[in-house]
């Protein structure tokens, strides 16, 4: 049977890339042909590495307030506790659309089995063992140390036909109809309605993501911490909340590089300008200076309460 494997990846480093071409060169030594799509220009070596490659300008990202992944954190301060709410993009229609884009061409070009991978899948010799068995239709679950999603990105193997199957369910409507849910469980519930199968091995990634922690806390520096306040929705002016200053004489905040802000210990600090009047601002603490106007630009909603 004509194999092919399908490699999905937003490589936007070089950590990432190394860790991409490990595993391209790991397919090739086992004999089977590659398809790698991209939406980044990739090194020439990593490229000609592949049997195809395929460079994208679709990278389907929703943001809030059209659907994003809530998380929230409850932290004491002095005695004092907050819930911190942050909106992050959700990546996971991104995912399954390069799926969507590797299969169809897959297709065409007339293969008959497909191993869907993403970049950084860890290859252990249990898992490669899986790409000679006879699936016609298994999705095997994700884990990241101790959490195991039943059904993941990581692999896929598929025959033709339920390959076209999975093509035919993602759909940007299909993704966006399902409230509550994040791309694992939007998966979870295709295999249940097209009667796919579950693998018995969890499949791990290599490249560890943002950890919770750092969401809220963007600070370059152990002597203060920082959350950036916005929501996009109301074009309201910017708020930061720094806290844990260790000492508050050393630390100032300067905008559009002119105007300096009074700072309290552990206070909301009001910028009182909307995103498109700030072209800087500058945390300084001593010696130390961060930028921070692009860590603004990236932030749909942000919140912080007093409980």
């Amino acid at each position: 049977m004509k194999t092919i494997v399908l490699i999905s990846s937003f490589c936007d480093n070089q950590l990432k890339i190394d860790v991409l071409y490990k595993n391209i060169q790991k397919y090739n030594d086992l004999g089977f042909d590659t398809l790698l799509i991209s939406p980044f220009s990739l090194p020439d070596y990593v490229v000609n590495g592949v049997s195809y490659f395929i460079k994208t300008k679709d990278n389907v990202v929703f943001k809030w307030p059209l659907r994003a992944i809530l998380s929230w954190l409850d932290k004491n301060i002095d005695g004092i506790w907050y819930r911190f709410n942050s909106c992050q993009s959700d990546y996971g229609f991104a995912g399954l659309y390069q799926v969507k884009q590797m299969s169809q061409i897959a297709i065409l070009l007339g293969y008959e089995k497909f191993i869907h991978t993403i970049y950084d899948t860890i290859l252990t010799d249990e898992i490669i063992q899986e790409f000679y068995k006879d699936h016609e239709c298994t999705v095997f679950p994700s884990k990241r140390k101790n959490h195991v999603w039943t059904a993941g990105l990581h692999l896929h193997i598929f025959n033709k036909e339920n390959m076209s199957k999975l093509i035919e369910a993602i759909t940007t409507e299909s993704y966006l109809n399902y409230k509550d849910v994040d791309v694992f469980q939007w998966l979870e519930k295709q295999v249940n309605d097209l009667n796919f199968n579950i693998g018995e091995i969890p499949v791990e990634d290599e490249i560890v993501y943002k950890t919770t922690s750092s969401i809220f806390d963007t600070s370059n520096f152990t002597e203060y911490s920082l959350f950036i306040l916005n929501n996009v929705e109301f074009n309201n002016p910017i708020k930061i909340f720094i806290y844990n200053i260790k000492d508050i004489n050393l630390l100032t905040v300067i905008i559009n590089s002119h105007e300096i802000i009074n700072i309290t210990q552990n206070g909301v600090i009001e910028l009182n300008k909307t995103i498109d009047q700030l072209k800087s601002v500058k945390i300084v603490y001593g010696d130390h200076i961060q930028e921070i106007i692009d860590d603004i630009k990236n932030v749909t909603y942000n919140s912080i309460d007093k409980l």
